[in-house]
């Protein structure tokens, strides 16, 4: 294992610990030493290498949001709370377990058409399935624009269902 994922991986480990700590206190019992005990555990990482950005909250409210290391090394510009970091495809396991806790709720049904969900969709599309884009199975091409690129659901339709 990689420095660097070895670090990756033990600022996880500390943040789940963190995380089960603070699950075990009530509110009033989450103390400044606390934070200060994370916060300088993070710094001691930050000091061999890690590098991003730390968000701790507890019953919605922040007890640390700090940025560690470098967002570009070569100009020295230090991560923040507000650095926007490419995360690839990270996202697509947490959109599935939101889909899936719909579905155990009964809010959905993977197998609702997208149609139930998207007005305006092409008739060839409207039977895809949330089951069928939750496989990469429905048919759909990837790519519809740049990762940072604002769009609205009716571009969103219009762009991605509609193309040929």
């Amino acid at each position: 294992m990689t420095r660097i994922k070895y670090i990756s991986v033990l600022a996880a480990l500390l943040l789940v610990a963190a995380g089960v700590s603070f699950a075990q206190k009530s509110v009033s019992q989450i103390t400044p030493k606390t934070v200060a005990k994370i916060e300088d555990h993070l710094k001691q990482l930050d000091k061999i290498g890690y590098s991003g950005s730390v968000l701790i909250a507890f019953y919605g409210r922040p007890v640390i949001s700090s940025g560690y290391g470098y967002s570009d090394g070569e100009r020295k510009l230090k991560n923040s709370p507000n650095t926007i970091f490419d995360i690839g495809s990270v996202t697509k396991q947490f959109t599935a377990a939101a889909i899936l806790k719909l579905e155990m709720q009964g809010n959905l049904s993977t197998n609702d058409e997208i149609s139930k969900y998207f007005q305006n969709v092409p008739p060839d599309k409207s039977s895809i399935t949330i089951h069928q884009l939750l496989r990469h199975s429905s048919g759909l091409t990837g790519g519809v624009g740049g990762d940072y690129e604002k769009i609205n659901e009716a571009a969103f339709v219009k762009k991605y269902l509609v193309r040929r």
